[in-house]
């Protein structure tokens, strides 16, 4: 049985990657469906989150559940014009300032007191060799990567070397951390490749293909294909 969504994803798929040949129609229709159907499922699930979180309980008698109701509301004047569009910036500052309170709470909590707990408690001794190393390293790195950061004075002295050795472990820690981009993004396009490859939408690919053919070959003819001679 032909599955109809597997075709659908495998042809938007294709259409997307059209764009690595350049901008064309076909790219386009695909993008404006993609954020087509992004807008509306969020529209969709805010309004459910809404109905169902907000307002039923809210005339069922949890009456102060019309205070958030009033606060989006007042967001409704940011598009107006005159003297009453500054109360848009009631529920903004709300929003801002608790949001900020407890992401600086949050921030302080896990990156900062509970990172200098983890590493004053860190067993050298009574552990294995293995893991006394491992645990050596996390206090080296955290410590000169510290100082990495320490502008009070110039580096200079053993200060010097310290930064040295701070900034070798965060080159070793960004770089880890770009490998593991490439690393999803590699797995993203095996998935997409699997869905067009081992699908019902397989024999999309030889069309793609002498649509990009035409597509090259008509563009060399008016000229746009500069490095083609």
């Amino acid at each position: 049985m032909v599955d109809i969504g597997v075709i659908v994803a495998s042809a938007l798929i294709i259409m997307i990657y059209s764009f690595l040949y350049r901008e064309n129609l076909v790219f386009r229709i695909a993008e404006g469906a993609f954020v087509g159907a992004s807008v509306g499922r969020v529209l969709a699930v805010n309004f459910d989150t809404f109905r169902r979180s907000l307002w039923t309980p809210a005339i069922q008698g949890s009456y102060y559940l019309f205070i958030p109701i009033l606060l989006g509301i007042l967001y409704i004047a940011l598009f107006l014009k005159g003297p009453y569009r500054w109360i848009y910036r009631i529920p903004v500052s709300l929003v801002l300032g608790s949001g900020l309170g407890l992401a600086l709470a949050g921030i302080i909590k896990v990156s900062l007191v509970d990172q200098i707990r983890a590493i004053i408690t860190t067993p050298l001794i009574g552990v294995s060799l293995y893991q006394a190393l491992s645990n050596l390293v996390v206090i080296l790195a955290t410590a000169t990567v510290t100082f990495v950061f320490y502008f009070t004075r110039p580096h200079e002295g053993i200060l010097k070397y310290v930064t040295l050795v701070g900034r070798l472990f965060l080159m070793i820690y960004l770089g880890y951390q770009f490998a593991g981009t490439i690393m999803m993004r590699e797995s993203v396009l095996i998935s997409q490749l699997n869905i067009i490859l081992k699908g019902d939408g397989v024999w999309l690919v030889p069309i793609a293909f002498i649509l990009l053919g035409i597509g090259v070959y008509y563009d060399w003819k008016n000229g746009k294909l500069q490095w083609m001679g």
